[in-house]
């Protein structure tokens, strides 16, 4: 019994000690430690990816990625992607989550639209060393039908294909959260869908 109490409470230490360890560092410092799969390339040339210098706080960043900054897992088929995006850390007692937000396109692409662009948006987190993604835990799966729905009802639009619809997920860079927002093929414009609030240990559903 001694042996289980001593190992449970080393855990506990251990996950503390690592949430402190994250909630101490700035978004700059997380930015240049997270693996390729989310920012490919050296310190050196990861330096030169925050183009924006004057956007970087505490707990958010911009970033654009060039010269094979943009690694597979995020950039998928394009030949050539580039990509501008935002990094915002979300800070609790027990745990920090980061959050990576990529517009990605192809260089290759004549004619870029909206429609040719690539949103992805992660959610990672830092246990124990190791960075893991906290993407489905964190955020429920949007449904395309009931934002189709919405649409319709909350804004008479009877005119949109449910093939046309499509479900962005966006940082909160002004507020502490997660927007999902509806995106209309062909229309650069989003609507407002579902807001999930930071707690401090998770994201909660509310009003936006």
């Amino acid at each position: 019994m001694k042996k289980t109490i001593t190992l449970v409470c080393f855990l506990i230490l251990a996950l503390s000690a690592n949430a402190f360890s994250q909630k101490q560092k700035t978004a700059r410092q997380i930015f240049m430690s997270l693996p390729n799969d989310y920012i490919n390339g050296s310190l050196q040339h990861r330096a030169t990816f925050l183009s924006f210098p004057k956007s970087i706080k505490a707990d958010t960043l911009s970033f654009f990625l060039f010269d094979n900054g943009v690694s597979k897992k995020i950039g998928g088929d394009f030949q050539e992607p580039q990509a501008i995006g935002s990094m915002r850390v979300f800070r609790g007692k027990s745990r920090t989550v980061v959050g990576l937000r990529y517009q990605v396109d192809d260089r290759k692409e004549k004619n870029p639209t909206v429609d040719t662009t690539k949103i992805v948006t992660v959610l990672l987190e830092n246990i124990n060393g190791e960075w893991t993604e906290a993407t489905d835990s964190l955020i429920p799966k949007a449904s395309v039908d009931l934002a189709y729905e919405s649409l319709i009802k909350n804004y008479q639009m009877k005119d949109v294909k449910r093939e046309d619809v499509w479900i962005e997920t966006q940082l909160g860079i002004d507020k502490s959260g997660i927007a999902q927002v509806i995106r209309i093929k062909r229309d650069t414009s989003v609507t407002d869908f579902k807001w999930f609030k930071w707690n401090g240990g998770s994201f909660v559903e509310s009003e936006y």
